[in-house]
């Protein structure tokens, strides 16, 4: 018997902005440090993902003083992702690099 994969493609934004692009889902975090921090010190977090049966595929764009910070593509649990999207698509360890450079 074949599988039919389904593949869906969002994007999710974290942003200090009050006029966040209509096709884009405005999420609240609730992830603690660093990703706290990093969100209100930066303009604007996507969150890239395409969601297979089994697991999700994502990437992380920042936008921190214009300047644009893409984050490599990562492969997570669709639990994880549903349970701290950003802290799974975003390594711990370049989250706080990213946000140590907000301070710079």
């Amino acid at each position: 018997m074949h599988k039919l994969t389904t593949t869906l493609s969002f994007i999710l934004a974290f942003s200090a902005q009050a006029n966040v692009d209509s096709k884009i889902d405005k999420i609240y975090s609730y992830e603690g440090y660093p990703y706290k921090q990093l969100i209100s010190r930066s303009d604007l977090i996507k969150i890239i993902y395409t969601e297979s049966n089994s697991e999700i595929d994502c990437s992380v764009q920042l936008d921190i003083d214009g300047e644009i910070q893409k984050i490599a593509t990562q492969k997570v649990s669709k639990k994880h992702f549903a349970q701290k999207p950003l802290a799974s698509c975003l390594p711990r360890k370049i989250a706080k690099q990213l946000l140590a450079q907000t301070f710079e």
